[in-house]
């Protein structure tokens, strides 16, 4: 599957212990020339639980248009997988989202 900055996709995740593993959604951070040299997708975790919004974390305002199906937020929580981890794509976060979410991450990171 080919996937693009921006892009809201699912991904099987496999709990550190390896007794299970669960499905989760996450935003594509990383640029299409780093997938295709790669094979791999840098991704930011995606949580709807909106009790307490940390440092670096952007609630999403256009939810239902990235394809998730309750309002959620993104975190600074990062990680690489390897391409063929995605299940499915369920979206596209809004352009606001993602120039709002990439100021914080960049912020959290010490880049700019």
């Amino acid at each position: 599957m080919s996937c693009k900055r921006g892009d809201v996709v699912l991904v099987g995740f496999v709990f550190t212990d390896r007794t299970a593993a669960k499905k989760r959604p996450a935003l594509v951070v990383s640029t299409g020339r780093f997938a295709a040299r790669r094979q791999e997708l840098v991704i930011a975790a995606i949580t709807s639980n909106l009790r307490v919004t940390l440092y670096g974390d952007h609630v999403i305002e256009k939810w239902k248009d990235a394809g998730l199906v309750k309002p959620s937020k993104l975190t600074p929580i990062i990680a690489t997988i390897r391409e063929v981890m995605v299940l499915r794509r369920l979206g596209k976060l809004s352009t606001e989202d993602m120039n709002a979410y990439s100021l914080k991450l960049a912020e959290a990171l010490g880049l700019g």
